[in-house]
């Protein structure tokens, strides 16, 4: 009864570090998730905001163009045009290479969006795993209910024997000292809480 007194208290030790240890680990996981979707916010937001500006670039290209041709157009040969032309011309290609860093900025933003989605993902697959995590804690409440109750068991039947020991007690005094003193190694030995 004492070695099963015993291995019931060392696997109720294992079980709560083992509860405290799904519990940590559960912790971590959700502070990590909701760095990576904090992250994962603010590069959205600065992709959108880029990609409006490339389509606000975009269109005043376009403009730019259409009045590029308009003055090719009306381009006579007179000197009088010639200093406009190159005005545009020039913000033209300004504005074109501008358009072309917002661009490849845009793209460099886009794959980093990228990776940190599928990071993102991996984490928020890692947190639905301490869901199966809570599972198994279910688990091992369960195991321990069940430990706990075999313990109540173990103290119960100590109790039965002590009734019994004491009711032989009462009814045949001391006669047999040696049977008394077999009897009371159990309750010396046993030290149930």
């Amino acid at each position: 009864m004492l070695d099963k007194l015993r291995r019931i208290q060392e696997a109720h030790l294992l079980l709560t570090c083992e509860k405290d240890t799904l519990r940590r680990g559960h912790n971590t996981v959700n502070v990590k998730f909701d760095e990576l979707e904090k992250k994962c916010s603010s590069m959205k937001r600065t992709l959108n905001a880029i990609r409006e500006k490339c389509a606000a670039l975009h269109w005043d290209k376009e403009e730019l163009v259409q009045l590029h041709a308009i003055f090719l157009e009306m381009l006579d040969g007179e000197s009088i045009i010639e200093e406009p032309q190159m005005r545009v011309t020039s913000e033209e290609e300004g504005l074109k290479s501008k358009y072309n860093e917002l661009k490849a900025r845009y793209k460099e933003l886009e794959t980093k969006y990228t990776s940190v989605a599928e990071r993102l993902n991996v984490i928020r697959e890692e947190r639905e795993s301490p869901q199966r995590n809570r599972d198994k804690l279910v688990g091992v409440d369960g195991r321990m209910n069940m430990i706990l109750d075999e313990h109540l068991s173990v103290q119960n039947d100590h109790l039965l024997l002590n009734q019994e020991r004491n009711d032989l007690r009462s009814k045949q005094g001391s006669e047999c000292p040696y049977f008394w003193t077999r009897c009371n190694a159990p309750k010396q030995n046993l030290k149930i809480n």
